[in-house]
């Protein structure tokens, strides 16, 4: 999988911002649907495990495969080329990057996707992802054929919703507000460099 392919792999991950910010809760399952979909609408040829087969001791939620062989032109074996977690809770964003690092060493992806959900109001959570992205800078330095990509969800406050949910009919009941995303940013990582970044916001999407 070239540069380029993944650079639109994260460009199309931002077309799941619109879903995303419909839903309420932690939406681990709705994240892991909507990387998968995103993965299979790049190429009608793509697949996916979910979750991934084992590495050592752990199971990531997606591993994304790709034809590696053809009969008369159709794809008639696929491999792994990559592997992902989806992480919501701070304390194992790191963890999570570990078990990455044994899907690169034991299958030999050629990309990794750690995706991370980060409470905007909160100056521990932004202060732990800039340290958990420093930590993939340097696993990207120790392996030199893998692509990382590190893609952040930005999640608002309860008070910032216009969405309210009630759950009686009765027009009296009490209404409630969620925290939800509002949009996001990708990195693709590679030999200790960021190469590619694209952020997604309401405004729109940036690119660098």
């Amino acid at each position: 999988m070239s540069e380029d392919e993944l650079e639109k792999f994260i460009l199309k991950a931002h077309e799941m911002l619109d879903v995303l910010s419909r839903v309420r809760g932690g939406a681990h399952d709705a994240l892991v649907g909507v990387w998968v979909k995103c993965w299979i609408e790049l190429n009608p040829h793509h697949m996916a495990f979910n979750p991934a087969p084992i590495a050592r001791s752990r199971v990531a939620d997606i591993m994304f495969l790709e034809p590696t062989d053809y009969d008369e032109e159709e794809p008639c074996i696929w491999g792994p080329v990559g592997a992902a977690e989806i992480e919501n809770v701070k304390d194992k964003w790191f963890d999570k990057l570990e078990s990455l690092r044994e899907y690169v060493e034991k299958y030999r992806l050629r990309f990794a996707l750690l995706c991370a959900r980060v409470y905007t109001n909160s100056k521990e959570e932004v202060k732990a992802f800039e340290q958990l992205r420093e930590k993939v800078v340097g696993v990207s330095r120790r392996t030199p054929n893998v692509k990382w990509i590190l893609y952040r969800l930005d999640e608002y406050s309860w008070k910032e919703d216009w969405r309210a949910v009630a759950f009686e009919p009765d027009p009296n009941a009490l209404v409630y507000f969620y925290r939800f995303i509002g949009g996001g940013e990708g990195l693709i990582i590679e030999n200790g460099e960021v190469v590619f970044k694209s952020k997604a916001e309401k405004r729109g999407i940036e690119s660098m």
